[in-house]
C-alpha cells in the first residue's frame, strides 16, 4: 500500500460535522444515562466521540497499516482495471463510514419518541411505521443510498466494468450498520440486503434530514445491484 492513503484519523477528520448535514442535529439524542443522573447524549456528541476515538485508536494501535494491506489485497483481486490508489482511497474511505453512518438510523422519530428508548419530547411517535422504533436498518439504507449515488454519478478511477464490484463493496460494507445491535450474524438466506416497498417508501423521507440530494428512483430502487 503507498504511504499517501489517508489515515483513517485524517478521514474522520475530514467528515463534516453533523450539524451541517443533519436539520436540528441539536433536536437528537444518542443514549441516555442508564442511571439517570446525566443529561441524555446528544447526537451531535456522540458523533463527535465515536470519529474521534475510532481515529485514535487506529492511530495508537498502528491499524492504518493492517487496514491498508487488507484492502490492497481486496482491491488487487476484485479491481484489476480500475486505477489502484484511487480505488483503494475510495474503498478505505467506505470502511471508515460504515462507523460514521452507524447511527444515522436515530432521526427515527419512533427511536428518539419512545419510552423505553430515548423518551425525547421534542418527536411524536409515527403509527405503524415499517421499521417501527429501530435505527439500525435506516442507518444502513441511509449508508447504501448515499454512496449508490456517488458510484452512479461517475468515479473516474473506476473501470466502468467494475461498477457492479463497488455496489456490492457498498453493500457488504452495510452489513455491520444492520446489525450493529445484534446479538450475532444472520445465517445468509440468499435474499441480500434488500427492503420492501414499503419500507422504501417510508424511508426515503430521512433523505431529506441529512440534505442528501438523491435522484427520486434512486431513492426508492432495490438495494440490491441489478
Amino acid at each position: 500500500m503507498q504511504p499517501s492513503i489517508d489515515t483513517v484519523e485524517a478521514i474522520v477528520k475530514a467528515t463534516p460535522p453533523l450539524s451541517s448535514i443533519l436539520k436540528n442535529a441539536d433536536w437528537y439524542c444518542a443514549h441516555l444515562d442508564k442511571k439517570g443522573k446525566k443529561a441524555p447524549e446528544l447526537f451531535e456528541e456522540h458523533y463527535d466521540r465515536v470519529n474521534k476515538n475510532f481515529g485514535l485508536i487506529c492511530r495508537e494501535n498502528g491499524l492504518d497499516e493492517i487496514i491498508d494491506n487488507l484492502i490492497a489485497d481486496y482491491v488487487r483481486s476484485f479491481f484489476p482495471k480500475s486505477d489502484f490508489i484511487g480505488t483503494c482511497l475510495h474503498v478505505k474511505r467506505l470502511f471508515v463510514h460504515t462507523v460514521v453512518y452507524h447511527d444515522f438510523g436515530k432521526v427515527n422519530e419512533n427511536f428518539q419518541a419512545h419510552p423505553g428508548k430515548m423518551n425525547n419530547p421534542k418527536f411524536r411517535m409515527t403509527k405503524n411505521h415499517p421499521l417501527k422504533h429501530h435505527h439500525s436498518q435506516l442507518g444502513a439504507y441511509l449508508y447504501v443510498i448515499k454512496h449508490f449515488q456517488e458510484v452512479f454519478s461517475g468515479l473516474s478511477f473506476l473501470a466502468k466494468e467494475e461498477q457492479r464490484q463497488l455496489l456490492m463493496t457498498i453493500l457488504l460494507f452495510s452489513y455491520p450498520i444492520f446489525r450493529h445491535h445484534a446479538s450475532g450474524l444472520k445465517i445468509p438466506d440468499g435474499q441480500g440486503i434488500r427492503f420492501e416497498a414499503e419500507e422504501l417508501a417510508a424511508l426515503k423521507k430521512y433523505l431529506d434530514c441529512y440534505g442528501f440530494q438523491i435522484h427520486p428512483d434512486l431513492a426508492v430502487r432495490s438495494m440490491e445491484p441489478e
